[in-house]
């Protein structure tokens, strides 16, 4: 089929110019011995199984039958970062003190109803196909880029208002007095 060639081609357009931004990256930072997950690691995380692992590395503190166990926390798109604590692969929104009642799909949805995880599934799913895979993972890079612009717009407008403040400080107590 035409179609699934083109969907092969497409994704590995994506695929690759996003492992040639990555490269392009490391070599920026490879002098600051920052870790940065590669591409593949990104995408791994998209399937529940990938994320449960983490859990287990971080030992988990809520045992399989909890609400909150380690199985349901990965199918609601989390990812252990420590004993307690979790976050979301999607939208990076990190939760931490849960309580064994807690119910990992609901807390996210409470926290950032705007996760494209969230949006994209009504309920936590127990199978994820490669086109929903790919999709969420497009529409992942698309929210963290946005949340990126915001922060840095954020940052310039505080900066512009500093240098206003200094520009209209400097303009009230005299400006800087000509030679004659």
């Amino acid at each position: 089929h035409r179609t699934g060639y083109l969907l092969v081609l497409v994704w590995f357009a994506v695929w690759w110019f996003c492992c040639v931004l990555e490269v392009c990256r490391l070599k920026k930072i490879h002098n600051q011995r920052i870790h940065r997950p590669t591409m593949e690691m990104s995408f791994n995380l998209g399937h529940p199984a990938n994320r449960l692992v983490s859990f287990k590395r971080h030992k988990w503190i809520h045992k399989e039958d909890a609400p909150c166990s380690p199985l349901e926390m990965a199918k609601a798109g989390f990812v252990a970062t420590r004993k307690d604590c979790a976050v979301c692969h999607y939208c990076k929104k990190e939760l931490d003190y849960w309580e064994a009642v807690d119910v990992p799909w609901n807390e996210h949805k409470a926290h950032n109803p705007e996760c494209p995880f969230v949006k994209y599934y009504a309920t936590p799913p127990d199978q994820v196909l490669v086109i929903d895979a790919l999709r969420l993972e497009k529409d992942r890079l698309i929210y963290q880029a946005e949340l990126e612009h915001k922060k840095n717009a954020a940052e310039i407008e505080k900066q512009r208002e500093a240098i206003r403040a200094a520009m209209e400080a400097r303009g009230k107590h005299g400006k800087s007095k000509k030679k004659a």
